[in-house]
């Protein structure tokens, strides 16, 4: 049986960060693409057309 290698412990450490760092930018993307939607609709820039 051979034995599972493991990544040392500072690569793991990056890993997370990494993990953490991307999550963060698409959080901080959505936001910023949730305020542009708000402002179209406030300013009546709808993206979808309305339908009459």
């Amino acid at each position: 049986m051979t034995k599972a290698r493991r990544a040392p412990p500072h690569h793991l450490e990056s890993c997370v960060l990494l993990e953490l760092r991307v999550g963060e930018q698409k959080a901080e993307e959505e936001e910023k693409e949730e305020r542009q939607r708000e402002d179209a609709e406030l300013h009546g820039r709808a993206e979808a057309p309305v339908m009459d």
